[in-house]
């Protein structure tokens, strides 16, 4: 064969080749179009595969597959940024993630150790696990974050927000959330995967129910969720976290938070108030359809000090609009008490629960003998008209190292009427997390003002005022703003306070095992409230409880090292 007719052949075999690769390149970008619609996560991951090949030159050539494969690459990094799926539990496996969900924001967060501070758009990973196995575990999430070259990216520092409880019971579900404190690295991810790390453990969970709940939007858009955590055991539960898991309508999880119960120890049989929300992220709040509940705490032999007793105690409606409750609290026993701190729960007309507060006695501390007042309220002017009973109790600093031979409620409990609450879920016999069994999540519903008998207020509102319409509004204006900004710069402080108590419990429990690095943490507790003291964002008496409390915990460090 001559060159020319040699040259002709390998030309039409060429073109034969190049048509037979577009056609190849139109069934893949037709399939994949389908695939798109039909499983989004599928297409996702196909275009992760094609991406390797592409990358590795296997078909890098194929012009037309590149050009059908980099047009549709921008929905696949949108689809597997959002969702990855796991699919069934494979044999032998203790623990899967069911749902999860990712985003990004802007977050400022702050070592507590070395105090450096990370602030920027951080990625954010948020989900639900599930034991599978029949044996309780210890489970640890992994994430693994990769690029759009499908590399894996190093994301350091990785801060896990809320952790999944410690113990996990058979069939049981915990949240989880975490985000990378990086902004750079956070802007690579285009995907990630989610490993379970599970270890068999012999130890057991506590028991906790929560058999009184509900939710409501705030006035500042957030959904919160307040409810009782009751302890259902037979021990002393101290230091009860309770962990909050939010879903949308299709039931994947959106949204996750965490709170430690008002009441420090809770006896057997006893309930806290608690309450959790899905702030600050206001936007998923009209996508939150249902909610989860689960928890954890700590078995303890300490028994409470229980001669605290509530001696008066008067509701009424503020000038503000808000139920409040105000009282005096007196030492009824041996031993002096301090931190003295009031826990208020409220309820409807049907033992439901609608909010709590907490405050401290004044003075905070109470000899024997001696009595102190209080003062606790409902901020919000909705929900104030639909209480119908409340509940008080009474804790302190102070508890003895055994158990009484009898086993009392540990807090005074004063109801304004015969409350029977009722609850929203059966408990039954839970562990760490609560069994989907005992525990059905609950759709929030807005809540509809009504009409109920309430208190008297205290003194008569003031009479109209006289003037033209220009006085009447800036008159109205300020009577609307006035308890507005009040209600914001008091909750702000409040919430400030709890933060920090939260912050002192927590690092006392994490790291009290280690002296030295535990007296450091605490006292860079002291150095935040300090701040936050000169910037307004508590008062002096906040301060003062604070650092109370941090006094007390370094002296039972001292003890424990033997160093009086």
């Amino acid at each position: 064969m001559s060159k020319k007719g040699f040259d002709a052949v390998v030309l039409a075999e060429m073109m034969h080749i190049e048509g037979l690769l577009a056609w190849l390149a139109y069934v893949f970008l037709t399939s994949l179009v389908v695939l798109l619609f039909v499983n989004p996560i599928v297409c996702g991951c196909a275009l992760q595969r094609v991406d390797r090949s592409i990358n590795s030159s296997e078909v890098g050539s194929l012009g037309i597959l590149g050009q059908a494969y980099h047009l549709l690459k921008p929905f696949g990094s949108l689809i597997t940024s959002r969702q990855y799926d796991f699919g069934e539990a494979t044999e032998g496996q203790a623990a899967r993630v069911l749902s999860h969900s990712s985003y990004m924001r802007r977050e400022s967060y702050k070592e507590l150790f070395t105090g450096k501070v990370y602030e920027g758009d951080f990625f954010h990973v948020v989900g639900e696990v599930q034991d599978v196995a029949e044996e309780n575990i210890e489970v640890e999430i992994v994430p693994v974050f990769y690029d759009e070259e499908a590399a894996v990216i190093e994301a350091e520092p990785l801060h896990t927000s809320v952790k999944p409880l410690e113990i996990l019971a058979p069939s049981q579900k915990s949240p989880f959330e975490m985000m990378i404190l990086d902004e750079a690295a956070s802007k690579k991810v285009v995907s990630y995967e989610l490993l379970v790390k599970s270890t068999v453990t012999t130890k057991e969970p506590c028991k906790l129910g929560f058999p009184n709940h509900s939710s409501h939007v705030s006035i500042i858009d957030i959904l919160e969720v307040v409810g009782e955590a009751e302890n259902i055991g037979p021990e002393n539960l101290e230091r009860v976290k309770v962990l909050a898991t939010f879903y949308d309508e299709a039931g994947t999880v959106i949204g996750a938070d965490f709170c430690y119960a008002e009441i420090d120890t809770i006896v057997s049989g006893q309930k806290s108030p608690f309450g959790v929300s899905n702030y600050p992220r206001k936007e998923i709040t009209g996508n939150i359809k249902s909610y989860g509940l689960c928890g954890s705490g700590a078995k303890t032999a300490k028994a409470p000090y229980r001669e605290l007793q509530v001696v008066t105690h008067v509701p009424e409606i503020d000038r503000s609009g808000y139920y409040k409750v105000t009282g005096r609290v007196e030492n009824a026993g041996e031993i002096d008490a301090t931190f003295v701190k009031i826990v208020a729960t409220f309820y409807d007309s049907t033992g439901r629960i609608v909010g709590y507060d907490s405050g401290y006695a004044v003075p905070g501390d109470l000899k024997t003998g001696e009595t102190g007042s209080f003062e606790v309220a409902l901020d919000n002017t909705e929900l104030s008209t639909k209480v119908a009973s409340y509940s008080l109790q009474v804790q302190c600093f102070e508890y003895r190292s055994t158990y009484p031979s009898t086993t009392t409620t540990q807090t005074t409990t004063v109801p304004t009427t015969a409350v029977t609450t009722t609850p929203t879920t059966t408990a039954t016999s839970i562990a760490t997390a609560t069994p989907p069994t005992s525990i059905t999540t609950e759709t929030p519903t807005s809540i509809s003002t009504t009409t109920t008998v309430q208190p008297s207020p205290t003194s008569t509102p003031p009479p109209p005022l006289e003037a033209g319409p220009v006085m009447q509004m800036v008159g109205l204006a300020i009577a609307v703003a006035t308890p507005v900004s009040a209600w914001l710069f008091s909750r702000r402080r409040r919430s400030r306070l709890r933060v920090l108590m939260r912050n002192i419990e927590s690092t006392f429990t994490k790291f009290r095992s280690n002296v030295s690095k535990c007296e450091v943490a605490l006292l860079l507790i002291r150095e935040e409230a300090q701040r936050d003291l000169e910037g307004g964002r508590i008062t002096a008496e906040q301060f003062n409880l604070i650092d109370k409390r941090l006094q007390e915990y370094l002296k039972e460090l001292r003890n424990l090292t033997g160093n009086k």
